[in-house]
C-alpha cells in the first residue's frame, strides 16, 4: 500500500497518508462504545476500589481508635499509678520535713529560752548593780545637799539677824528722834501756855 501510494501520489504523500494510518488492522482499533464501556468499567472499578478503600480505612480507623483509646487506658491507669506513688512519696516527704522542723523549732524554743533566762539573769543583775549605784549616788547626793541646805540656812539666819540687829538700831534711833521731838513740841507749848495765863490775867 505504501508503495502503491508512492507511486500514485509520490512518496511525500505516501509518508504523511501512511502516518495517520493504524498501525494494526482495524479490528484492532477501539470505537466509541469500546472507550464508554471501558469507562464504565473503570468507574465501576474505581468506585468498587474506593467502597473497599473506604471500608479498609473505616476499619482501620476503628482499630486505630480502639488502640488508642486503650492506649489512653493504659497511659491514664499509669499516669494514676505515678501519681499515686508520687502523692505518697511526697506526703512521706512533708511528714518527714514537718517532723524536722518539728524537732528543730523545739531545739530553738529551748535554746531560745536559755538564752532569755541568761539574758533576765544578766539584766538583774545589771539592774542590782545600777539600783545600788544610784542608791549611793543619790544618797552622796542628799548629803551633799544637805550640806549645802544648811550652809545657806546658816547664811539666811546670819542676814536675818543682822539684818535685825540693824532694823533695831534704825527704830531706837527713829524712836530718840521722836521722843526728842515730841519733848521739844512739848516743852514750846508749855511755854506758849504760860505765855498766855500771864495774859490772861
Amino acid at each position: 500500500m505504501a508503495q502503491a501510494f508512492a507511486a500514485t501520489h509520490g512518496v511525500e504523500v505516501a509518508d504523511i497518508i501512511m502516518e495517520h494510518l493504524p498501525p494494526e488492522g482495524w479490528s484492532e482499533l477501539a470505537t466509541k462504545t469500546d472507550v464508554a464501556t471501558q469507562g464504565q468499567l473503570l468507574r465501576s472499578d474505581f468506585e468498587s476500589q474506593g467502597r473497599l478503600l473506604r471500608r479498609d480505612l473505616e476499619t482501620q480507623g476503628q482499630v486505630l481508635r480502639r488502640d488508642l483509646e486503650t492506649q489512653g487506658q493504659v497511659l491514664r491507669s499509669e499516669f494514676g499509678e505515678k501519681m499515686s506513688a508520687l502523692k505518697g512519696e511526697l506526703t512521706q516527704k512533708m511528714s518527714d520535713l514537718r517532723s524536722e522542723l518539728t524537732t528543730q523549732m523545739t531545739d530553738l524554743r529551748l535554746e531560745l529560752r536559755d538564752e532569755m533566762a541568761g539574758l533576765r539573769d544578766e539584766l538583774t543583775t545589771q539592774m542590782t548593780d545600777v539600783r545600788l549605784e544610784l542608791r549611793d549616788e543619790m544618797a552622796g547626793l542628799r548629803d551633799e545637799l544637805k550640806g549645802e541646805m544648811a550652809a545657806v540656812r546658816g547664811g539666811v539666819n546670819a542676814a536675818v539677824e543682822r539684818l535685825g540687829k540693824e532694823m533695831s538700831q534704825e527704830f531706837a534711833k527713829q524712836q530718840k528722834w521722836m521722843f526728842t521731838t515730841m519733848g521739844g513740841m512739848f516743852g514750846g507749848s508749855a511755854a506758849i501756855i504760860s505765855a498766855v495765863v500771864l495774859l490772861v490775867r
